[in-house]
């Protein structure tokens, strides 16, 4: 049985993968819902927030609350890892326009953290998939 303290979390966590995958990798991740054709996109925060926890409840409710913790965990480190990539892109820009390294290093550099930021991205898609949050792709 999941607690609504889980229910929560996955909810921040859809919410928060959702809108990195617009960001990063100009997606649009939808949640499809078993029991009907309804999708839940979440790139949109207030879609999410409103519609979420019915579909996670009905989407993990062959899963027990610890599977469901650890997977949550492991996608919340993955999670950390994509920020960090995005700092060291920032980085990166400023050390460019600061002129301490050169236009070629500035574009290597972004290109292995955007390579490393949708590495994870396909983790964490799928360690979801495992929970039974199957992901629907479309560009944006």
């Amino acid at each position: 049985m999941l607690t609504p303290e889980t229910t929560q979390s996955a909810i921040m966590f859809l919410i928060s993968v959702g809108s990195l995958a617009a960001s990063e990798l100009k997606e649009r991740w939808s949640l499809r819902r078993l029991a009907s054709a309804a999708e839940l996109d979440l790139s949109k925060q207030e879609q999410v927030e409103q519609k979420a926890e019915p579909v996670i409840r009905e989407l993990l409710s062959q899963k027990s609350n610890d599977d469901v913790r650890r997977t949550l965990d492991l996608v919340e480190r993955k999670r950390a890892l994509i920020y960090d990539a995005q700092r060291e892109k920032l980085n990166a820009e400023v050390e460019y326009n600061e002129g301490r390294i050169t236009l070629n290093m500035l574009q290597l550099r972004k290109e292995k953290c955007d390579q490393q930021i949708k590495d994870k991205l396909t983790e964490i898609e799928g360690d979801l998939s495992a929970l039974g949050l199957n992901v629907d792709k479309q560009a944006i």
